[in-house]
């Protein structure tokens, strides 16, 4: 047994990242390494055991290790313990030697209101499988899962990276995610102690993730741990994945919920459109398809018994759909489809601003999660970027982004707005974005929890880095911070006095310091009803329909079960945007949407009635959204908006929009 005392260096003390950054490394050593602290100790390989020791910068400690490689394990603890993750070097550069996002792309043009493919079913004969499945004996099991896992990761690796080399973020983020569900310490632990019982390996699998998503509160969340465990089992059972049709016809994929996974797998034209019989408009399946301009069916009843190989007509707006078509209803929709993808490249060709039929200028903009998604976005007619999602840069790694690494993100996607505004959301952690390198702590309830500024000001070196990255942005764009959760002023108070120190820290007393404007999200109860005071201290409003409608209507968005509430159109969503409008004007601020209410045509002729100004969006979603400003009045537009607020549910407000 070899040893020697260490003194910790890592700045803020060994978190999860630097911990999983020792468990990594000693995984290729032989020999067996711990720490001792005080009475305890924790094996140096096992991030859970170095995270309870809370190892706190300046502190003394006790490395010990023996096996045949005993010296080089002391050497890898004690560079970790002192230097933290910059041991990452090496798989930085690996990761950076992978295919990168090409700099020019352009959106799918969205043709989400009708699709001819074949029916694909994804339900598999998993009962059946797992009666038939042959279990050995608890070792073999246990190796069994082991392989499965590999495989599975392997294969998140692979799709996450070919939706990153077609810069679609939002789907590699998911997969990534996946991938880190997989490899979760706390999974495999379950897993193992199951097996030890006598449990089969898919059975075993099928259990703890079923344990992890029940102690959920978030449906979508839940939903997807179920969906990991179920491609593990489904790899263990040997059955296979869902295959492409033998004559090249596109794809229409049928099921309760579509995977993000299988939309990923199916790029380009060979993916027509699907079909679910659970799902909600906010799930995962249904923005993806939204996003890659593809028909999505939700809650379709009777989705199990479409006949798998079947050819199909899928009607989005009527909520059909036509199998086995004749050759004559095939024609038909061969024409309304082709005819729709004219006009589609038409509006996207049609540049230049909003304007409505009686002159009001509707300035839209672009929700996005990187520079490249920015990039694309100004050159298919975004006005800048109403909504840049600042998070993504966090998600899927095990340390936290620099300031360096941050404002090279945020300059890129400042320069290609030009003139127009790049709005960047301070972190919106917690809730259902869970990083890795924050170490949050497990609540009862994360979406009424510690989440997004409340992060941010609790950890004050969080928010000087980002705050930093966004000034330096500034020199080069017009960048505009918007701060999320906000519920009191103290709050938008505290970020601009932080504001001014690292303004002040990093340009002086020089006057060309940038001024970059400080808007808040609203998108609570509380925020509503202070929104005329809260509006003495922003710059600017952007409202976050997705959550308003959840937190009002007391209902979580994912839930399939609460669908029929319809956020979006129900008055009680409208009277509040409509309070929130009327204290921004009053104190001669403007206000933008950015939620999935932006890009719904219905909803964007109600928002102008209601007098918002600036629309943010998916950025497929940008030139159907022009064309309907301006095929609209303002004046219509409010006689619509001042009816509909009238109306006491929400049919009755979308038969009105849709006269």
């Amino acid at each position: 047994m070899k040893e020697r005392t260490v003194r910790v260096l890592c700045p803020n003390g060994i978190h999860i990242s630097p911990a999983g950054v020792m468990a990594k490394l000693l995984k290729k050593v032989s020999a067996r390494a711990e720490i001792r602290r005080g009475e305890q100790s924790a094996d140096a390989s096992d991030i859970d055991a170095v995270l309870a020791l809370a190892l706190r910068e300046g502190e003394d400690v006790t490395v010990r290790a023996e096996g045949g490689e005993a010296d080089i394990a002391l050497s890898l603890v004690e560079a970790v313990l002192r230097e933290g993750t910059k041991m990452l070097k090496t798989w930085r550069a690996e990761a950076s030697a992978a295919p990168k996002p090409p700099e020019k792309k352009e959106f799918a043009v969205a043709s989400a209101s009708l699709c001819i493919g074949r029916i694909r079913q994804t339900a598999d004969d998993m009962k059946e499988k797992l009666a038939s499945y042959k279990k050995g004996s608890p070792m073999e099991e246990a190796r069994r899962f082991g392989e499965a896992v590999k495989a599975f990761a392997a294969r998140m690796e692979k799709t996450a990276r070919a939706c990153a080399d077609a810069g679609e973020t939002r789907q590699q983020l998911i997969l990534e995610g996946y991938r880190m569900m997989a490899e979760a310490q706390g999974f495999h632990e379950e897993v193992g102690r199951v097996i030890a019982e006598g449990v089969a390996a898919p059975e075993a699998v099928l259990a703890a993730k079923e344990r992890m998503a029940s102690s959920m509160l978030l449906q979508e969340r839940a939903g997807d741990q179920r969906e990991v465990g179920r491609s593990i089992a489904r790899i263990l059972l040997g059955i296979k994945e869902t295959a492409e049709t033998e004559d090249g016809s596109a794809l229409i994929l049928v099921g309760d919920e579509i995977s993000p996974e299988l939309i990923a797998r199916f790029s380009g034209d060979r993916l027509a459109g699907i079909i679910q019989s659970g799902g909600s408009p906010s799930g995962h399946a249904a923005i993806l398809a939204r996003m890659r301009g593809i028909v999505a069916l939700l809650g379709y009843q009777g989705a199990e018994k479409l006949p798998d190989g079947a050819m199909a007509i899928v009607d989005g707006e009527k909520g059909t759909v036509v199998v086995d078509p004749s050759e004559e209803e095939l024609r038909e929709a061969q024409r309304r489809i082709d005819e729709e993808k004219a006009e589609a490249r038409r509006l996207l060709e049609e540049t230049g601003a909003a304007v409505t039929k009686d002159g009001a200028v509707i300035t839209l903009r672009a929700n996005v999660g990187s520079a490249e998604e920015a990039e694309a976005a100004v050159r298919n007619g975004a006005e800048g970027v109403g909504l840049f999602r600042s998070e993504f840069l966090y998600l899927g790694r095990n340390e936290l982004p620099s300031e360096d690494e941050q404002a090279e993100v945020y300059r890129r996607a400042a320069k290609a707005c030009g003139g127009q505004p790049c709005v960047i959301r301070t972190l919106d952690a917690g809730g259902d974005k869970d990083i890795p390198a924050l170490a949050l702590p497990k609540e009862a309830n994360p979406f009424l929890g510690f989440r997004a500024i409340r992060i941010s000001l609790s950890r004050p070196a969080l928010l000087s880095a980002q705050l930093r990255a966004v000034l330096r942005a500034a020199k080069e764009g017009k960048a505009a911070l918007l701060l999320p959760m906000i519920v009191s002023v103290s709050e938008i108070e505290d970020v601009r006095k932080a504001l001014e120190t690292e303004r002040r820290a990093l340009f002086g007393d020089d006057e060309a310091a940038p001024d970059v404007p400080v808007g808040v999200m609203i998108e609570t109860p509380a925020a509503v009803v202070q929104a005329d005071v809260l509006a003495r201290h922003a710059d600017f409003f952007s409202i976050g329909t997705n959550d308003l409608a959840q937190y009002t209507l007391a209902a979580d968005r994912t839930n399939a079960a609460l669908a029929y509430l319809d956020g979006m159109f129900h008055p009680a969503t409208l009277r509040m945007i409509r309070l929130i409008v009327s204290a921004a004007q009053q104190a001669g601020i403007p206000v933008a949407i950015c939620g999935e209410m932006a890009a719904d045509p219905l909803a964007a002729k109600l928002l102008i009635g209601l007098g918002v100004t600036v629309l943010s969006m998916a950025p497929p979603m940008l030139p159907k959204i022009r064309a309907v400003v301006r095929q609209t009045s303002l004046a219509r537009a409010q006689r619509l908006a001042e009816e509909a607020l009238r109306q006491t549910n929400p049919a009755a407000v979308r038969a009105i929009l849709a006269r």
